[in-house]
């Protein structure tokens, strides 16, 4: 491991004034206080515990990463991902909740940065205003589901959900589905565009009475929703949702009802959480890859970290269907699943 004394050679300065800008004091310039911060990190430089004597556990890099919702199924996986590989290199993460909330985002942003708390950040929220990233001299990755695939000034992750929502759409069509039922929410628009594409590229008439959106978020979403479209004279045979915590709450209404999936309904939802819906069936889902996600967004926060002016890349993942029990053939019932003929 390099010393201070070392570190002080490699920066033609004296050791004290290695230990003053690594100590973060105010009497040393910021930008020679900068090149030797930089140099030490790019060295593996470890700074020891002033009151213990030891080794800081945490040597590798710290990355703050902000996410959209804490109580969503797929960010809670995609955050244990990420604290899982910047952990095994013992790094540091500090998650913060944007609450959908530009304004809140932009503020951690120029937090972490005035602070120096972090190396870089990874923003995995839903943000209408990129040019916000543009500004940051922190680096910076983007990894997204939402936003549209474009040209951004940084380091971009985009997963493309089209793919895996066309198949979703396509194997339920193989299964004799004829009537779909969209069940979406407020925060989930693009997913609903994404749908109607399929649908319009497959030539399957959509039915506007048959999508629905709800003010409620999750489980409950789902089952408001799926209780509503139970309510009506005709019901769609295929049933698509926002995203699997959506499905768990529109096959409990299904089951509350007396109806089985996938005997009298398929259910198909985005996010692969492997989520169970009604009898022990795991939920048909389009797979945003999150390994993949995560491999990406760090090595390209990497390069960036110890490259700052390298070229930027804008990268996107392809999505795919994972059919489960949760898809069957199209029942023979044409008006209600509880009637006759």
């Amino acid at each position: 491991m390099i010393t201070v004394r070392q570190l002080a050679s490699l920066a033609g300065v004296s050791p004290a004034t290695v230990s003053k800008a690594l100590n973060d004091q105010s009497d040393i310039g910021p930008a020679t206080k900068e090149a030797i911060v930089k140099l030490a990190r790019e060295n593996g430089y470890v700074k020891r515990n002033a009151i213990q004597g030891k080794e800081n556990t945490f040597s590798g890099l710290r990355i703050g990463i902000l996410f959209t919702d804490q109580f969503s199924k797929y960010y809670s996986r995609l955050l244990t991902e990420f604290n899982e590989r910047i952990a095994a290199e013992k790094g540091i993460v500090f998650t913060v909740d944007t609450m959908f909330s530009d304004k809140r985002a932009e503020e951690l942003c120029y937090f972490f940065e005035k602070t120096r708390m972090v190396d870089g950040i990874i923003c995995i929220a839903a943000l209408d205003n990129n040019l916000m990233l543009e500004k940051l001299r922190t680096p910076v990755v983007s990894c997204s589901v939402i936003r549209e695939m474009g040209t951004y000034n940084y380091d971009y992750v985009f997963i493309n959900e089209k793919p895996g929502i066309d198949e979703a759409i396509r194997e339920l069509i193989r299964q004799g589905h004829r009537t779909f039922g969209y069940l979406g929410e407020r925060y989930t628009g693009k997913r609903h565009q994404l749908f109607c594409e399929a649908m319009d590229a497959n030539g399957i008439p959509k039915e506007d009475r048959f999508e629905l959106i709800s003010e409620y978020r999750y489980e409950k979403a789902g089952y408001a929703l799926m209780r509503e479209l139970l309510m009506k004279d005709r019901i769609p045979t295929a049933i698509f949702c926002d995203y699997d915590d959506m499905a768990v709450g529109a096959g409990q209404a299904i089951v509350e009802a007396g109806f089985h999936v996938p005997d009298d309904f398929s259910v198909v939802a985005v996010d692969n959480s492997e989520l169970i819906l009604g009898h022990h069936k795991m939920i048909a889902s389009v797979d945003c890859n999150i390994p993949d996600q995560v491999n990406i967004a760090l090595s390209l926060l990497k390069k960036r970290i110890r490259e700052p002016d390298c070229a930027v890349q804008n990268v996107s993942l392809l999505s795919r269907f994972i059919n489960r029990e949760t898809v069957g053939p199209a029942p023979k019932w044409k008006k209600r699943p509880d009637e006759n003929g």
